[in-house]
């Protein structure tokens, strides 16, 4: 390993490693706040390329504090005492315990600050652990990582007086410990078992229930005019017309759950667990929840108003539509996915010469402006006319409201694969729960007058 003191940048600022605390949301829950998500996603991109630059400079620090004396402790011990958690809280620790968080079944089973310090790198190690498809060797990895972790910890590799029986004697030593370690934990594995087998028939419960007030959701909705529901007979591969049931259940849930006190550690934030948890701690477990109690026709009615859910469902399957046919159309060998693409990556409008450049086509303007103009619905070509697309202003190209909906789907297939279109409702559905009722009411709006489409929930009463 290399001495940071010989590099030529040794003055230079380090790289930033962590995730920003909007690339973290963005990796939680998919919020993206107001940057776009192929720019998040190159981010975090550059944040996991960077995983073992970010361990090698901390194996480069702890060596060169350790090998000069900094690691003692006049300068380490505050330090040391807050890694191995000694100076935890005790009410907080009791409160973690009493949660669940832990692995362990009520924080009963015996444990110590090192234990939970070399738990964490254990478990952090298996997370990093990556092979290839058909390779399956994560078992003699594991063990090697054991073998070498134990090593590292009991043995100096700078003392030769620990070679031969020293170290014969200092692993078997482990190895006994080991041993008497194992009995007691089996004897806790046996009340863990138990505890989460438990633990899953709640939730199979709990996911049966929500099936049921879906289901029950959908009878509603489904007596409601002007209102089209999701078969929920549709195949996972093909796309599903009409509002989604379990999208209706999220936010009629949001809509009954009541703000905690502001001391309250749970979140009541859309769709999370914490919201969840409120639900569950103000009516009761799920299971025993009367689905005709829960759900009224009034509050449906009014969830799909304020989210403009019906028009989100038409405008999905207007998407639906043109992105199957952007794949496979285009204009004298020029795609016209790619010209949507290289829009919608640009951070303004774009000319059709700045478009032909980045297609690799600059000699064929004249084809990428005609393009633009049929996308744009302007005009037929190649016997194929399109909704509104585009639109041109005097800086150049840029997409439409509804355009903004066809490339973000065009992004999300490019990178998720097909079944990404069975999700397209969903997705649609989704990027309004920003900011509550919508953060997207009026892009939905000006998509559907620019498409012609009325919105049909305006009509309900």
């Amino acid at each position: 390993m290399a001495d940071d003191n010989s590099s030529p940048d040794r003055y230079s600022r380090p790289p930033s490693f962590p995730l920003s605390g909007l690339q973290r949301e963005y990796v939680s829950v998919g919020e993206t706040g107001n940057y776009r998500e192929a720019k998040l996603e190159q981010d975090v991109q550059k944040k996991i390329d960077q995983l073992g630059e970010r361990f090698d400079r901390l194996f480069s620090d702890v060596e060169l504090l350790h090998e000069n004396g900094y690691l003692d402790e006049e300068h380490y011990a505050d330090a040391w005492t807050n890694l191995m958690g000694f100076d935890e809280d005790d009410e907080w620790a009791e409160v973690i315990a009493e949660s669940h968080l832990h692995a362990d079944v009520g924080g009963s089973r015996p444990t110590s600050a090192p234990q939970k310090l070399a738990r964490k790198f254990g478990q952090l190690l298996f997370m990093l652990m990556l092979f290839p498809d058909g390779i399956d060797e994560h078992e003699q990895t594991r063990e090697d990582m054991a073998w070498g972790f134990l090593h590292g910890l009991f043995l100096d590799p700078s003392d030769g007086a620990q070679l031969g029986e020293p170290r014969h004697e200092a692993i078997e030593g482990i190895i006994e410990y080991l041993k008497e370690r194992l009995e007691t934990e089996l004897k806790y594995d046996e009340e863990a078992i138990s505890f989460h087998e438990g633990i899953r028939e709640q939730r199979e419960a709990s996911r049966e229930a929500e099936r049921e007030i879906q289901e029950h959701i959908r009878e509603v909705l489904n007596d409601a005019d002007g209102i089209e529901v999701e078969d929920n007979l549709t195949p996972p591969e093909e796309f599903a017309r009409g509002i989604d049931p379990r999208g209706v259940y999220t936010l009629l849930v949001d809509r009954l759950t009541e703000d905690p006190p502001s001391e309250d550690l749970l979140s009541n934030r859309l769709g999370t667990a914490g919201q969840q948890a409120l639900f569950a701690r103000q009516y009761g477990p799920l299971p025993e929840i009367d689905p005709d109690e829960l759900v009224t026709r009034e509050d449906l009615l009014a969830i799909v108003k304020e989210y403009n859910l019906a028009t989100k469902a038409e405008i999905a399957e207007r998407v639906y539509e043109d992105v199957v046919e952007l794949e496979d159309a285009g204009w004298k060998g020029i795609s016209a996915a790619t010209v949507v693409k290289a829009i919608y990556n640009a951070d303004s409008p774009l000319r059709s010469s700045t478009i032909a450049q980045k297609v690799a086509t600059d000699s064929h303007k004249s084809v990428v402006t005609a393009l633009c103009n049929s996308l744009a619905g302007q005009k037929e070509l190649a016997e194929r006319s399109w909704r509104p697309i585009l639109e041109q202003n005097p800086d150049g190209w840029e997409l439409t409201a509804y355009g903004e909906f066809v490339a973000d789907e065009l992004d999300a297939r490019e990178r998720g694969g097909d079944s990404r279109f069975a999700e397209l409702n969903s997705h649609l559905f989704m990027v309004g729960l920003g900011d509550r009722p919508t953060s997207i009411a009026d892009r939905v709006a000006k998509a559907a007058d620019e498409i012609g489409l009325e919105m049909p929930e305006q009509s309900l009463e």
